[in-house]
């Protein structure tokens, strides 16, 4: 991942207005910062296999069993999203499987403000 994109969810986290150690607990994942770029793209909701697919494309062909979007989606719904939402950086319906941006920070994310 590029240094940017670390910057902008770095960035992202911080709009939140976390303290720096939980701040710093959500960015520690490399998941959780792959799961940030993607929604800087992405239409503000996400169906959870989109973002999978994002982010095995990210580890490219080479990722090994990591890479593979099931195992990703699976990850993702179990750990990375539900800590996210809980932090308040994004929505996730776990029932429907969608990942969103929250409207008031939507423009932040994009721009990685």
């Amino acid at each position: 991942m590029s240094q940017s994109r670390n910057r902008a969810a770095d960035e992202r986290v911080r709009s939140i207005e976390l303290p720096a150690s939980d701040r710093h607990e959500l960015l520690a994942s490399r998941r959780r910062r792959q799961v940030i770029a993607v929604l800087e793209t992405a239409p503000r909701t996400v169906d959870l296999a989109d973002v999978a697919a994002a982010i095995a494309a990210m580890d490219g062909p080479d990722g090994g069993p990591d890479a593979d979007p099931d195992r990703i989606a699976i990850e993702l719904h179990h750990v990375h999203l539900p800590k996210l939402a809980d932090a308040g950086v994004i929505e996730y319906d776990p029932t429907a499987r969608l990942v969103a941006v929250p409207d008031e920070s939507i423009e932040s994310i994009r721009d990685g403000a």
